[in-house]
């Protein structure tokens, strides 16, 4: 079993109900009341911990600002979740965030060269 595993994906799709079947988890909708570039800096800091299972939207871009802040190290995390069936209609900003979801995934999937990486339809 992995140490270190992040859960993302589109809203509505499954991540915390996922993340509460490892036991202990830290979500990042605790932290998005504070925008996303503050929160996704707060959630990066998560990924130095030496075990979590850390799952939400901001994942992502949690992990964008680990990589940019350690230049030249391996990405924080053993296993990477996307789940990408939302269970549900999504508004306008809901669909907009999945995007950008999608975004940064694509950007730095080249940098998770190495994780084990899920995708979940």
């Amino acid at each position: 079993m992995s140490d270190r595993i992040a859960i993302t994906g589109w809203p509505k799709s499954g991540k915390t109900t996922l993340a509460r079947s490892f036991g202990s988890f830290r979500s990042t909708d605790s932290v998005m009341d504070r925008g996303w570039s503050e929160s996704s800096e707060i959630v990066s800091t998560w990924f130095n911990d030496p075990r979590f299972v850390i799952e939400g939207v901001a994942v992502p871009r949690a992990l964008r600002k680990w990589r940019d802040r350690h230049q030249g190290y391996p990405p924080p995390i053993d296993k990477l979740i996307i789940l990408r069936t939302s269970y549900g209609s999504l508004n306008n900003g809901q669909t907009t965030m999945g995007k950008g979801i999608d975004t940064v995934l694509a950007e730095i999937l080249p940098w998770l060269e190495g994780v084990d990486i899920e995708v979940r339809t």
